[in-house]
């Protein structure tokens, strides 16, 4: 028993130091792709957290991708715009549209943790702790 918990221990250090080094792999490959990024945004894009004002590709680049998101559409927008490309669209030329990622990871938080992230004119505008919404909730 005792070896089957050290192993256990073991596997989930193991884990949780690759997720990490995958999650800073990929924030720098967006970082080095984005020279442009505030100063105040690649640092937290470095250390894994999602602050406000971070557009929407800042905030996957930081955290990953959502396990699920919803899109307000901005009313100039053509009907039948895939909710995809206006996530896009607000990371480089923002819009009315209304955004609402949510994620559940240990980065934000340093502890697995529920959280959502508002979008509005593309920029992270409120982060709200244990927010849960679609898969994630039985919806």
């Amino acid at each position: 028993m005792e070896k089957y918990i050290v192993f256990l221990i073991i596997f989930l250090i193991v884990s949780c130091s690759s997720l990490e080094k995958n999650r800073f792999e990929k924030a720098n490959v967006y970082l080095n792709s984005h020279i442009y990024t505030s100063e105040l945004n690649r640092i937290a894009i470095l250390e894994g957290m999602v602050i406000l004002g971070m557009n929407p590709c800042e905030s996957i680049a930081a955290v990953g991708e959502p396990y699920y998101f919803q899109v307000k559409n901005d009313p100039k927008l053509p009907s039948g715009t895939k909710p995809s490309a206006i996530v896009l669209k607000q990371c480089n030329d923002p819009d009315n549209s209304i955004v609402d990622f949510y994620f559940k990871n240990s980065f934000q938080y340093g502890k697995e943790q529920n959280y959502s992230v508002t979008y509005i004119k593309g920029e992270a505008v409120k982060i709200e702790r244990g927010a849960v919404k679609g898969s994630d909730s039985g919806e």
